[in-house]
């Protein structure tokens, strides 16, 4: 099993087509699994803010889904065949 430091990982997923925030931003929220925007800003040394304006795109990637509540909270959105093919197939229709 290979382990990836948050930077090696974003870095990773970059070259799948995500801007380096959007990806440092997945990666911190795939290691706290469910979170609060404050978390995922904290994890991933991110504004708030962008994190609040990246994550529409993540979710029409695929990758995220929001859940509604006070306050709101973001989970990886998992798919039968895996959020890369989705977001590979996504990718090109959102740019």
């Amino acid at each position: 099993m290979v382990l990836f430091s948050l930077e090696e990982a974003a870095k990773e997923l970059a070259s799948f087509g995500l801007t380096g925030n959007q990806a440092r931003a997945y990666v911190a929220l795939v290691k706290l699994r469910v979170a609060s925007v404050s978390k995922i800003a904290q994890l991933s040394r991110i504004r708030r803010e962008e994190i609040y304006r990246m994550m529409p795109k993540l979710e029409r990637l695929g990758l995220v889904e929001k859940i509604l509540g006070k306050p709101v909270k973001i989970q990886i959105h998992f798919t039968k065949r895996g959020s890369f093919h989705t977001f590979r197939t996504r990718a090109g229709e959102c740019q």
